[in-house]
């Protein structure tokens, strides 16, 4: 009874501690809607202009110089994928020109797995996942394969994550292998996203 009693104390007392420093700051009760305008306080990745179109060739020439940003992000990331033996990283680079949003990943990777059949589920070989919530608060989910170079399909996931709907024709990829990996080009429709994007690339070792 009286280890209980100290307990409830020290709960007690951690309790109005919390209510202390939670008292006159409503904020971090209301909820954030990815489409309300952000504030000076939130943190996360701003995208920069680019001074022109990006050309989907699967080319990092015409990009700027990588967002140390979005890089210090990725590479933070990348301890979570060693534990499950990935040998890859990947260099991202984000910009917006007009009104789209364009996505560079220079992926390294020390064995490439293809798909080589539209029948050949795009999960199963290397590939790389979107996500982000619309200004309409809706989440979605988008996967590229690496295949062939060239144009590759962007498919829509559906809810649950376990099948694909179809390509999206309003978003654009092109892919180029290279020395030791691959580039992934995008270009998505800029209205189509809110203020939550995130990405992850899955390297596959065995067929």
């Amino acid at each position: 009874t009286f280890q209980r009693e100290g307990q409830e104390r020290a709960l007690m007392g951690t309790a109005r501690a919390v209510a202390t420093a939670l008292h006159d700051r409503p904020q971090l009760f209301e909820s954030s809607s990815p489409s309300a305008r952000p504030s000076a306080t939130d943190v996360g990745i701003v995208v920069p202009p680019l001074i022109a179109s990006v050309q989907l060739d699967g080319s990092a020439e015409d990009w700027p110089h990588p967002d140390p940003v979005v890089a210090r992000i990725a590479s933070s990331q990348h301890a979570l994928s060693t534990l499950h033996g990935a040998t890859c990283s990947v260099t991202p680079q984000l910009g917006r020109y007009g009104q789209y949003l364009y996505a560079l990943f220079r992926v390294r990777d020390d064995r490439l797995v293809r798909r080589t059949a539209e029948s050949q589920a795009p999960t199963l070989v290397d590939h790389v996942r979107l996500a982000w919530v619309t200004p309409n608060g809706a989440f979605q989910r988008y996967v590229v394969a690496v295949a062939a170079d060239g144009k590759v399909p962007v498919y829509a996931v559906d809810a649950s994550a376990t099948g694909l709907i179809a390509p999206d024709p309003e978003i654009e990829a092109m892919l180029a292998t290279e020395a030791g990996g691959y580039v992934l080009e995008m270009r998505i429709p800029l209205p189509r996203i809110g203020r939550k994007f995130s990405f992850e690339v899955i390297d596959i070792d065995d067929d």
